[in-house]
C-alpha cells in the first residue's frame, strides 16, 4: 500500500490498463464511476440486483458481504468476483472489467420525416455600409439597421468585438441570431457553416444527433448507455439517490452534463466540424431526466402531488449549463406535458405525426418507465406507468441490456429451442424483446398457467412439444426455473426463473392496464384505435406476435402497430430544424389531459386484471 490512507485501484477493461488512487475504504462502484468507468446498477447500488459483478485480485480474505453471498456462488467467489456497490476498497487491487458503455447496440433511428428548414437559430449574412463623416451611426446601429430586424438586440459580449470584426472584414459579416438577439458575429459569409445537435437523453440510453441547419442534413449520430445508470435503473430510484445524499443532485447533474459535452465533442470531431460553429442544442427527455440535467431538486415529482418545478420549454446558453462548446451555442429544452410525461413523449407525438391524422392514434414508449398518448378528434390523453425496468433486462436474473451476446429473440423451430444473440456471439444473459418471446412461448406450449406458475408435473401438459420442453425445467436458487442454454465463458446456466415470471407479469400489466383506462378515459373502445406506434428501443425489436400472448397489448392491435423507433429523438431533429415543429409542441400542454392513473380506484382492478397471462 502506497500509504496508510490511500489505495491503488488497478483497471483492466477492453486490453487497456487503466492505474489511480482511491481513499481507504471507499465503494468501489464509486470508485469505478468516478473515474470514468460504466457501472451497471439497476438498483441503485441497494445490492439487490446483482448485476455491478467485476471481478477483484486480492479478495481471498475479504469475507463477502450477505448481498455477495446471494448473488455469487462459491465458485465465482474462490475466483475473486464481487458486488461493486458493497465491496470497499480496504488495500491495492486489480479489477477486470468487460462491458463498456460503448458496448450497448443502442436504436438512433426512426422514421422519416419532411420539415419546412426554419431553425430557431439562423445566420444572416450583412454587407453593411461603411461609416462616413455624413453617416456616423454607431457599430450596433449600423449593425441592426442592415439586419432589418426591428427590436434586435447586441449583448455586451458581442458588442466587445464587433469593431474588429466589421473593419477586419469590410463590413462584410454573417451574424447568427435567434430574430430577438444577436449570438455571435463572423467575418464574411459562413452561412454554409452551421451545425445543430438534437439530444434524446433516456434513462438507459443517450443519443446524439449533429445535424446541418444549413441543408437539415443528418450528419452523424452516436449513442450511450446513460452514466447516470450507475445510481439506479429508473428515475424513482434516482430521486430517491438525491434525496439520501446532500451532492446527489450536482453528481447526476454533472454526470450527465459531462457526458453529453464528450459525446457532443466526439461527433462533432469525427466529422471535422468546429465546436464553434454548433449553435443549437435541443433536448428531448423525461421530466426528472431534464431536473437532473438542469440541477434542480426532482423531489416533489416523486411525491404526491406529483409537482415538477417547471415543465414549459426553456432556453440557456451552454455556457451557463456547464458545457465547453462554443460561445454562441444555445440549449433548449423541450416541453413536458407533466411529471411523468415528459418532453421525450411530446417530441414522439411530434414526430409520430399522430395529431395530424384524422385517425385515433396510440404511441406507447416502453423503456424503464412506460409512457402512453392517445391520440383523438377531441385531444391527447396521456398516462405514465411504472413498468419498472424488467424490459430491459433489469431484475431478471440473466437479464441484460442490449449489449452483444445478449439474447434477443426465441422460437421453436423444428421442435427445436432456436435463439439468437446481438452480434452473433456466445449468450451472456436475455434482453428485453427475449424476455417477452421466452414467456409466450411458456405460455403456449403450457409450461406456465395463466397465473404464471410453473407447470410441476409433465402430466399436466397437453402437448408433446411441451412435454419435451418440460425436461428443461429445474429449480435455481430454491425456486422452479426454465433452463434456455449456458454461458460458455462462466459455465453459468442462463434460465427465466419464477422470480423473473413475476417481474415481468408486474411490468406487462402496468402497460396493459394503462392502455385500458386511457382508451376508457377518452370514452374511445379498443376498436376504435386505428394506428399503435411503438417508440424506443424495445418498441423496434418486439415481437408483435409475443407482446399479443403475454397480454401486453390488445389483440385487436396486433395488425395496427408501427414500429417508429427512436421516436424521441426523430422529435428533437425536427424541432431543431423547423421553429414551427417546436411552436407545435408548445400547444401539446393546451390540447393534452393527463390521466393520473395512481388516482384511479378503476386502475387497480385493471392491474390485477392484466397480471394474469
Amino acid at each position: 500500500m502506497p500509504g496508510a490512507e490511500k489505495c491503488k485501484v488497478i483497471v483492466y477493461r477492453n486490453n487497456e490498463k487503466s492505474e489511480f488512487l482511491c481513499e481507504q475504504g471507499s465503494n468501489l462502484k464509486e470508485v469505478l464511476a468516478n473515474n470514468g468507468f460504466y457501472i451497471d446498477a439497476p438498483c441503485g447500488g441497494k445490492g439487490i440486483c446483482g448485476k455491478c459483478k467485476v471481478k477483484v485480485s486480492g479478495t481471498k480474505n475479504v469475507l463477502p458481504t450477505n448481498e455477495e453471498m446471494r448473488f455469487i456462488d462459491r465458485a465465482e467467489l474462490d475466483k475473486g468476483y464481487r458486488l461493486a456497490c458493497t465491496f470497499k476498497v480496504t488495500r491495492d487491487i486489480e479489477v477486470e472489467m468487460k462491458h463498456d458503455r460503448g458496448d450497448a447496440h443502442i436504436v438512433t433511428s426512426g422514421q422519416k420525416y419532411k420539415v419546412d428548414l426554419n431553425p430557431k437559430i439562423v445566420k444572416q449574412y450583412l454587407s453593411l455600409e461603411h461609416p462616413t463623416i455624413d453617416d456616423q451611426r454607431d457599430d450596433v446601429k449600423r449593425l441592426i439597421d442592415a439586419a432589418g430586424i426591428a427590436d434586435l438586440s447586441v449583448p455586451l459580449n458581442v458588442m466587445k468585438y464587433l469593431p474588429e470584426v466589421l473593419r477586419n472584414n469590410d463590413y462584410n459579416v454573417t451574424i447568427v441570431h435567434d430574430n430577438r438577439s444577436i449570438l455571435k458575429i463572423e467575418g464574411g459569409d459562413t452561412t454554409k457553416v452551421s451545425f445543430g445537435i438534437a439530444v434524446d437523453i433516456g434513462t438507459t440510453t443517450i443519443a446524439v444527433y449533429l445535424v446541418d441547419l444549413a441543408t437539415g442534413k443528418e450528419v452523424d449520430v452516436i449513442s450511450e448507455l446513460n452514466e447516470q445508470k450507475s445510481y439506479g435503473a429508473d428515475v424513482i430510484s434516482r430521486i430517491n439517490y438525491t434525496m439520501e445524499n446532500s451532492a446527489g443532485i450536482e453528481q447526476l447533474r454533472s454526470k450527465i452534463v459531462t457526458q453529453l459535452d464528450n459525446m457532443i465533442k466526439s461527433v462533432a470531431g469525427r466529422n471535422l466540424v468546429d465546436i464553434e460553429n454548433i449553435y443549437q442544442i435541443m433536448i428531448a427527455a423525461n421530466t426528472t431526466m431534464l431536473h437532473l440535467f438542469l440541477g434542480l431538486s426532482p423531489k416533489y415529482i416523486a411525491l404526491s402531488p406529483f409537482i415538477p418545478v417547471n415543465t414549459a420549454c426553456v432556453d440557456f446558453s451552454a455556457d451557463e449549463l456547464g458545457f465547453n462548446l462554443g460561445r454562441a451555442c444555445k440549449v433548449t429544452l423541450l416541453p413536458c406535458i407533466s411529471a411523468y410525461v415528459g418532453a421525450d413523449i411530446a417530441a414522439g407525438i411530434i414526430s409520430s405525426g399522430m395529431i395530424k391524422q384524422d385517425e385515433t392514434c396510440l404511441l406507447v414508449d416502453i423503456g424503464t418507465n412506460g409512457e402512453i398518448a392517445l391520440s383523438t378528434k377531441n385531444g391527447i390523453y396521456c398516462c405514465s406507468t411504472a413498468a419498472g425496468p424488467a424490459f430491459e433486462g433489469a431484475h431478471i436474473r440473466n437479464g441484460c441490456g442490449g449489449i452483444p451476446g445478449a439474447i434477443n429473440s426465441i422460437k421453436i423451430e423444428n421442435e427445436e429451442l432456436k435463439y439468437t444473440t446481438i452480434s452473433n456471439i456466445p449468450p451472456i444473459g436475455i434482453c428485453g424483446s427475449a424476455i417477452i418471446d421466452i414467456v409466450a412461448m411458456l405460455i403456449e406450449y403450457e409450461l406456465i398457467d395463466e397465473t404464471g406458475r410453473f407447470a410441476e408435473e409433465e402430466e399436466d401438459i397437453s402437448n408433446e412439444m411441451g412435454k419435451k420442453l418440460f425436461n428443461r425445467i429445474t429449480e435455481i436458487d430454491g425456486q422452479p426455473a426454465f433452463v434456455i442454454t449456458e454461458n460458455p465463458a462462466t459455465n453459468e446456466v442462463i434460465a427465466i426463473t419464477q422470480k423473473d415470471i413475476r417481474e415481468l407479469q408486474l411490468a406487462k400489466a402496468a402497460i396493459a392496464a394503462g392502455i385500458r383506462i386511457l382508451i376508457k378515459s377518452s370514452g374511445q373502445t379498443v376498436n376504435d384505435v386505428q394506428k399503435v406506434f411503438f417508440a424506443g428501443g424495445f418498441g423496434s425489436y418486439i415481437n408483435k406476435n409475443s407482446a399479443v400472448k403475454i397480454g401486453l397489448i390488445p389483440k385487436e392491435f396486433e395488425n395496427k402497430i408501427v414500429a417508429i423507433g427512436n421516436a424521441a429523438g426523430t422529435g428533437a431533429k425536427m424541432c431543431l430544424l423547423s421553429n414551427s415543429k417546436l411552436l407545435e409542441s408548445f400547444n401539446l400542454m393546451d390540447i393534452s389531459k393527463y390521466i393520473e392513473l395512481s388516482s384511479l380506484p378503476e386502475f387497480q382492478n385493471e392491474f390485477v386484471d392484466c397480471m394474469y397471462f
